[in-house]
């Protein structure tokens, strides 16, 4: 606007301003006066809104133009004393914006109003307590993909620099908790909060709010390493009974996961692939004595009438193992398999016998010859290769053996009444061969180990546990290669030492690795920006600190990466591959690169995977497979490949040993078929189509309807490089002429900490083509929505695995609830944030046929679809 503009409509709200009144000024960085212009009627022509002052009170003025003339529309008394917001967003409704004024009422604190127009006038919509210290209008997608509206994120007060952050939404007439963007926006607020920890580390209050904002981002491993941190003060922020409190909610999350985050919540390539990547690990790490009993058979997954079924076949392809595991993961060189039933963890030898029945919560893999297990969240025990637990006790923790030392944690209460945990290492009999004493400690390597005794004191210690040096730094990491990663301060960056302390390469990083093999991995950015770089012992830069990521690849290669696209600095980034001096051997071209064994990398690429030797050259003799994925060697040169979230196998040749099944048979007329939807490299979706149904217009509809549920749409090029998605199904029950088909989904939009997962479960009538709303299944008149949503109440009231629901968030289920069946009882369930936090899952309640009875329509279709 021209200087000429701004006197024009200085001019123009004067006029219509009473003679004492003065228009006040917004401050901040760019002070200005409280004038706004903008469309809040929804007829496009905008209107101007100003506060002002008269006789010390504060006023809001909208002018209209109607008639070929500005008019006063809305003259209201505002608030406090100045004005630190006056903006407008769609907020209430997505096709009209409101306008938000921020009423400064404190030195802290401003008071939000947000005025709609409704019926002829500004009426302010927003709850006399809505206040707030800094506020941010933002727009992110949530579960349902991206929001029409807008939410806002409140940071309020408390202490010092602490603030208590909400973000809410407007849903049904009210502001509620946006459970929904929660792991978008509150990683912003982690980061915050890392900070103000690093800077001080003795203020359990930054703690505690860590804590908190890792919980809301569902970041529930760290959020306990928080908790666990502030509880260890003498006066824990804001009372031991509050983060108990907050602890307790974690820990039952993991009770009503089983222990563990549910595999739904990522996807199922990147769980494959995890298992490839610890398999890879045991054959680098294995011993000889662990080829003892060799291994031959390979893990496969199929789809079945009763959901995914994983079973194992021989080099030939035939089955050795049915399929009949929920889960389970490749043999190792041990002749060892972990499977799993009703999510419960054993151990499968060869011959396909149980050495140990499914009773863990879990089981990993085997390193040096001993396998962790949990037996139920928190107690941890140690087993050998016989299957028998060594350790005389549990433990709240234990690691992997590194050098046969397996790191152990022990709980306790001091004198205070103040929880403290202490490490300590037990050798490979599962003794104690060092007490728990110390704050922190580290895996073994070349017999030592680094151990943190108190804040600003780490030691060097001997496989006995004799101290070989100590360092008075706020941080120093693991020991490897002669080197110590160290930290001087909490605000300081990072630099490396030797095992005397005498610093080697002054600290100058904000990310430092473990030097490996002479060469270490350097961050030099505190943001998005590239600045990952690769130094050798003297500082030296081997390859320049300019890429977004680089990886040790193993047999002297680094992958380095960097995003296609600079305007999308938080994209996906293309790998290219390099050798040990930094050069460069191919173009950046590589959306994957795993790790070298026996010379040979597994890449993928706009089109194909395949494998590549060290050179950075296709490698002769091996297959191209069409799509994305991995490609691993196993024994008699099977190779595994793991493409477009399908398993399967293959010889050198490319011919196929083994694939799965792309079709369901429910009985001799009624079939499942899978087809595949992939418009580009990230977007990706398997959907049902039935097939035998009696009416061909009918078996249409359905089929059409499945596709718009499994989310089979066209992608606008601007969501190509912003989001991926991966869209997969299940047949989870079939009966008579009722099939219950699983529509899972993972939303993931780049950058983010992690994705939100969707689930949708259709109940199809294979004979009309009917798909069944929750009220079907009741009688006409019954109050279903109350009966059940009581009995819900019941179970999150009585059960304390339940105990993780957001108490207020529960307001009882919806008419139309989502909810599937089984042979004896429905089961009801709710999104990611709508009643729990994010790693909850999908919060499923169980209520047996025989307790609402009296409410099933037992003559209605749906029942009787199912009922023998």
């Amino acid at each position: 606007m021209s200087k000429h503009q701004e006197a024009q409509l200085t001019q123009l709200v004067l006029s219509h301003l009473p003679s004492t009144a003065t228009v006040i000024n917004i401050e901040g960085p760019l002070p200005h006066q409280a004038i706004y212009i903008g469309d809040l009627t929804g007829d496009e022509i905008p209107e101007i809104s100003v506060v002002y002052k008269v006789n010390e009170e504060l006023y809001l003025m909208v002018l209209v133009f109607t008639d070929q003339e500005w008019k006063v529309a809305a003259r209201i008394k505002g608030h406090g004393y100045g004005l630190t917001l006056l903006t407008s967003g769609p907020i209430l409704h997505n096709d009209r914006k409101s306008l938000l004024i921020g009423w400064q009422i404190g030195a802290v604190r401003s008071k939000l109003s947000i005025y709609k127009w409704e019926d002829g006038k500004f009426i302010d919509a927003a709850p006399e307590d809505l206040s707030y210290s800094s506020i941010e209008i933002i727009n992110i997608p949530g579960i349902s993909g991206g929001n029409q509206t807008s939410d806002i994120a409140l940071w309020i007060h408390d202490t010092g620099e602490a603030y208590r952050v909400e973000v809410l939404h407007f849903r049904e007439g009210k502001f509620v908790p946006a459970w929904d963007v929660y792991p978008y926006y509150f990683v912003n607020v982690v980061r915050y909060y890392e900070r103000k920890t690093e800077e001080h580390p003795n203020y359990p209050l930054y703690w505690y709010y860590l804590a908190d904002a890792q919980y809301r981002a569902g970041m529930l491993p760290a959020a306990l390493q928080s908790i666990h941190k502030n509880l260890l003060f003498q006066n824990p922020y804001p009372s031991r009974k509050e983060i108990q409190q907050l602890q307790s909610k974690i820990e039952n999350i993991y009770k009503h996961m089983g222990g563990q985050i549910t595999e739904k919540q990522i996807t199922e390539e990147q769980i494959i692939e995890e298992r490839i990547m610890e398999e890879q690990i045991i054959e680098q790490t294995a011993t000889s004595t662990m080829n003892k009993r060799g291994t031959s058979l390979f893990l496969i997954a199929e789809k079945t009438t009763d959901g995914t079924k994983w079973g194992y076949i021989n080099a030939e392809g035939e089955s050795v193992i049915p399929l009949q595991y929920s889960e389970a993961r490749d043999f190792q060189k041990n002749g060892l398999a972990v499977v799993a039933q009703k999510r419960k963890y054993g151990l499968v030898e060869l011959s396909g016998e149980y050495l140990v029945e499914p009773i863990y919560t879990s089981i990993s893999p085997y390193v040096e010859q001993r396998a962790i297990v949990t037996v139920d969240e928190y107690h941890f025990a140690m087993l050998n290769e016989e299957g028998k637990k060594i350790t005389e006790q549990t433990y709240p923790f234990i690691s992997n053996s590194a050098e046969n030392r397996s790191i152990y944690s022990t709980e306790t209460t001091n004198s205070s009444g103040s929880s403290v945990i202490q490490y300590g290492y037990l050798d490979s009999e599962g003794n104690e061969v060092i007490p728990a004493q110390y704050e922190e400690a580290s895996d073994y390597d070349q017999q030592k180990a680094i151990v943190k005794i108190k804040e600003y004191e780490y030691a060097l210690i001997n496989e006995i546990g004799e101290r070989l040096a100590t360092y008075p730094y706020y941080y120093v990491g693991n020991y490897s290669d002669g080197f110590l990663v160290f930290k001087e301060t909490a605000s300081g960056t990072y630099g490396y030492m030797d095992e005397r302390g005498t610093a080697m390469i002054p600290p100058s990083f904000t990310g430092a690795t473990a030097f490996h093999q002479g060469q270490a991995i350097i961050n030099t950015s505190d943001d998005y920006k590239p600045g990952y770089g690769v130094i050798d012992k003297q500082g030296v830069y081997i390859i320049p600190a300019e890429y977004h990521d680089i990886r040790d690849l193993g047999e002297d290669r680094w992958a380095v990466g960097r995003t296609a696209d600079a305007k999308h600095p938080l994209g996906l980034p293309l790998y290219a591959i390099a050798d040990r001096s930094g050069t460069l051997l191919t173009d950046f071209s590589f959306f994957d690169v795993s790790e070298f064994i026996d010379g040979l990398a597994s890449v993928n690429n706009h089109e194909q995977t395949y494998f590549i030797d060290q050179s950075g050259n296709p490698a002769p003799g091996y297959p191209h497979i069409e799509g994305r994925g991995t490609l691993t060697v196993k024994e008699d040169d099977v190779i595994q490949a793991f493409i477009d979230q399908r398993l399967f196998y293959m010889n050198r040749a490319g011919d196929v040993i083994w694939e799965p099944n792309k079709m369901i048979s429910l009985n001799g007329t009624y079939r499942v078929k899978e087809e595949k939807y992939k418009p580009n490299q990230n977007y990706l979706v398997y959907y049902p189509v039935i097939e035998g149904m009696p009416d061909v217009i009918s078996e249409q509809r359905v089929n059409i309807r499945m596709k718009q549920l499994a989310e089979v749409n066209k992608v606008p090029l601007n969501k190509e490089k912003e989001e991926t998605f991966t869209g997969d199904y299940d047949v989870i029950y079939y009966k008579k002429d009722l099939v219950v088909i699983e529509l899972n989904g993972y939303h993931y939009t780049i950058g983010a900490a992690h994705g939100l997962p969707t689930k949708i479960h259709a109940l199809i009538h294979l004979v009309t083509g009917r798909i069944f709303m929750l009220r079907d299944l009741f009688k006409a008149g019954a109050d279903y929505v109350k009966e059940l949503s009581k009995r819900i109440r019941k179970i999150i009231t009585d059960d304390p695995a339940y105990s993780y629901v957001f108490s207020e968030s529960y307001q009882g289920i919806k008419p139309n609830q989502p909810f599937y069946v089984s042979d004896n009882a429905l089961h009801l369930y709710f999104a990611p944030y709508e009643i729990g936090p994010y790693a909850a899952g999908f919060p499923t309640f169980t209520i047996p046929f025989d307790e609402i009875k009296e409410l099933i329509y037992k003559e209605g279709e749906f029942w009787k679809s199912f009922q023998i």
